[in-house]
């Protein structure tokens, strides 16, 4: 990451306690960034604390449904940059709690598009899914490729890039959208994601070949083929996405289009 690009520059941050947020906000913070990250719970392994930041952050605690929330912390600490990272991002609570599902990754994604707005922020960054494209009949993906998510946590994704459509078209934002396949780096302890879960069952594999007698089988309940990217290109790739000279064109595949 460039770090004559970043240096002062103010970062609003969501999901910045998160695994891919708290990477992003110490590649951020080693280029010269003043990051500000919205935090929404208080939990003694988070991501902040694991990488040693909570004092070279600054923490707006709060979450995305928080409307007023966001417009102040966008207004007071002078954001030009806005990374949008923060969701629900568990397809299995997706499927147990859609409405939550639902507030989160479209109406946040709302407010915060309204909070840069109101602040004239002009660049954002969203962190959005592969799973948009839902079960496309051809791969690799394209960015024409129709956005055919139906169940809820990919639908929520396509919801989130039609309000980014919207703002872009209708108020000049710079967007870009980045649709993420299966992130994997250090010191991601959700056990419900590929590579954790593989290195759990090599864990349990490992157990029953010394321990017969303690067989456990592990069902992925939403398995299937899946692509993944390494956390050091999400890094890398997110806050270049600031400088994308594309923008989101609506319509029915709601595809990135060259402008001048």
């Amino acid at each position: 990451m460039a770090a004559s690009v970043w240096r002062d520059r103010a970062v609003f941050l969501t999901g910045g306690n998160g695994f891919v947020g708290s990477w992003t906000a110490r590649a951020l913070v080693d280029a010269g960034a003043r990051v500000v990250a919205l935090v929404r719970d208080r939990v003694p392994n988070g991501g902040l604390r694991l990488q040693g930041l909570l004092d070279r952050v600054s923490c707006v605690h709060g979450d995305l449904l928080d409307a007023p929330l966001l417009q102040r912390a966008v207004a007071e600490y002078e954001v030009t940059v806005c990374l949008h990272l923060g969701a629900q991002a568990m397809v299995g609570v997706a499927h147990r709690c859609p409405t939550g599902t639902f507030g989160a990754n479209v109406m946040g994604t709302a407010n915060l598009l309204e909070a840069c707005r109101l602040a004239g922020v002009r660049h954002v960054v969203l962190a959005s899914s592969d799973k948009v494209y839902g079960a496309a009949d051809r791969l690799p993906y394209r960015e024409d490729t129709p956005l055919l998510g139906s169940a809820p946590y990919e639908a929520s994704k396509v919801c989130a890039e039609l309000a980014a459509t919207s703002y872009a078209r209708t108020y000049g934002l710079s967007i870009a959208a980045a649709r993420c396949a299966n992130v994997y780096g250090g010191g991601d302890l959700n056990f419900s994601r590929l590579v954790p879960e593989t290195m759990r069952a090599l864990d349990l594999l490992k157990l029953f070949l010394t321990h017969p007698q303690s067989l456990a089988i592990v069902v992925d309940e939403f398995g299937g083929t899946e692509g993944i990217i390494t956390m050091s290109d999400i890094v890398e790739a997110a806050p270049a996405a600031t400088t994308c000279t594309r923008r989101m064109r609506p319509g029915p595949t709601s595809r990135w289009e060259r402008t001048a």
